[in-house]
């Protein structure tokens, strides 16, 4: 039986083909958007990776797919907007959380960076539910020593906030190579 690979980059459906009754998949999320402020907002948090294996489907019936997209820009401050949940049927990614401006950030698959304030104020960073949180946002009277928390990635949480000559912000969390962890039944590595 040959291998079908179908990559899908926006929202649609997939009808399996005679003779297919299971499949595996691999979901991402929709990235948080960082946050905006006049002092550092912090990181935009990274989506939800899922892998799934035998899924199970039914042979000429759509499979609704749904692609989420990453949380929207901002132009004033506020802070970041959380990504939007991805779907194959009923396997469900998680979009990140959006980043603080000078405030926390937001709870998601993975949690968005605090931002900075003009205190002494520290900026905690959102919570995750499925990757990991984001990095604290400090603050200071000085503008130099402000900086916003780097959001959460995949596989490691996001930075604290770095003191810089103009109030650097914390690194992102690092997401997964999922390389190393999942092979295509075709892949020879397997």
């Amino acid at each position: 039986m040959a291998i079908v690979r179908q990559i899908f980059t926006s929202s649609g459906s997939w009808t399996p083909p005679t003779g297919v009754s299971s499949c595996d998949v691999v979901v991402v999320g929709g990235g948080g958007s960082g946050g905006r402020q006049t002092t550092p907002g912090g990181g935009g948090g990274a989506g939800a990776v899922v892998h799934q294996t035998n899924v199970s489907v039914t042979p000429g019936t759509p499979v609704t797919v749904t692609v989420g997209s990453g949380g929207a820009s901002r132009t004033s401050n506020q802070a970041g907007a959380t990504g939007s949940s991805s779907a194959f049927g009923s396997v469900t990614a998680a979009g990140g959380g959006g980043g603080g401006a000078n405030g926390n950030g937001s709870s998601g698959a993975s949690g968005g960076g605090g931002g900075s304030a003009t205190s002494s104020t520290t900026r905690t960073g959102g919570s995750a539910t499925a990757g990991y949180a984001g990095g604290s946002g400090t603050g200071s009277a000085t503008a130099s020593q402000q900086r916003g928390g780097g959001g959460g990635g995949a596989g490691v949480a996001g930075g604290t906030g770095v003191s810089g000559a103009s109030g650097s912000g914390g690194a992102g969390g690092a997401g997964i190579d999922l390389s190393s962890r999942y092979r295509w039944r075709d892949d020879p590595r397997r």
